[in-house]
């Protein structure tokens, strides 16, 4: 049986000394609904982690769809399909220059702030047409590992998922995107191998990183969260009945209102993936 939501938050309290706060929200996807779920460390009220609600009305977490964002050098959409994405669209015009640093949605200085006041950026994008002129961007390991899935949607959505990454992670540094070196965090296991991911050199705790990170992709589309505090986000299609029924039957049965129709489950879903990425668990054991 899968942990509940109250276990999962308990052990993201637990971990970072206050309450996670939790969302879920739907976005327009190239097959359908998308469902995206995100969790937020030390953002939650007193007893535990808000239920379902738009995340974006909580003051320190800020969504931005790059289908929606405009350069405000050049007033051009910034396309993730567009070959010029990698030299001109989030480096020069977009994000990093004249868009969401500058805007404050992520201020340069996050880490060094309030916590209270530090930003969480979600950033979704549908994946790029023609992935490859991103690959110049990602290590040998990502690109070996681009290479092996069987479908070009798939390697489509992991490819822009980590440029996109990188991207935002480069502009955030001042570094360029290439240079960008991960780690991983040690869990609760003692086992780097499905741990969180984060910037190298990896630290000893999570809570001494002072910019985190969080992806997630669905054929078609991709996330990724970042900012200064912990955070975990889920993005996925919504549930077909066969789904449902099989997800029905794993959830714990205190939560299983909450699964009685595709689009609420999916919703149910992301925010419980969010929940276990932010812990570190997943979900597949109750912490």
């Amino acid at each position: 049986m899968l942990p509940t939501d109250h276990d999962l938050a308990s052990a993201c309290a637990r971990a970072f000394g206050a309450a996670p706060w939790v969302g879920a929200r739907t976005l327009p996807g190239p097959a359908g609904t998308l469902h995206l779920g995100l969790a937020v460390a030390g953002c939650g009220a007193a007893g535990g982690a808000e239920g379902p609600g738009g995340a974006d009305a909580h003051s320190s977490v800020e969504f931005v769809d790059l289908d929606s964002v405009h350069s405000v050098a050049g007033g051009a959409e910034l396309g993730l399909a567009s070959r010029s994405w990698t030299r001109s669209g989030l480096t020069r015009s977009g994000l990093t220059r004249s868009g969401l640093t500058r805007s404050g949605l992520m201020p340069r200085d996050a880490a060094a702030t309030e916590p209270g006041a530090a930003a969480v950026l979600c950033v979704t994008a549908p994946a790029a047409a023609d992935p490859a002129p991103l690959l110049a961007v990602l290590s040998r390991e990502e690109a070996a590992r681009a290479s092996g899935f069987v479908h070009d949607a798939d390697r489509a959505a992991y490819v822009t998922v980590h440029a996109l990454l990188r991207f935002l992670l480069a502009g955030r540094l001042g570094r360029a995107p290439a240079e960008i070196a991960f780690g991983r965090l040690t869990c609760a296991c003692s086992s780097r191998t499905h741990s969180k991911p984060c910037l190298a050199p990896a630290p000893a705790r999570e809570t001494d990183l002072t910019l985190h990170f969080t992806l997630s992709r669905a054929r078609g589309a991709v996330a990724v969260a970042l900012g200064a505090r912990p955070c975990g986000v889920d993005l996925e299609p919504e549930m077909t009945p066969a789904a449902l029924a099989a997800v029905r039957g794993l959830v714990p049965a205190s939560e299983r209102q909450h699964y009685s129709d595709p689009s609420a489950a999916t919703a149910a879903w992301v925010r419980k993936e969010a929940l276990g990425k932010l812990a570190g668990t997943g979900i597949v054991e109750s912490p």
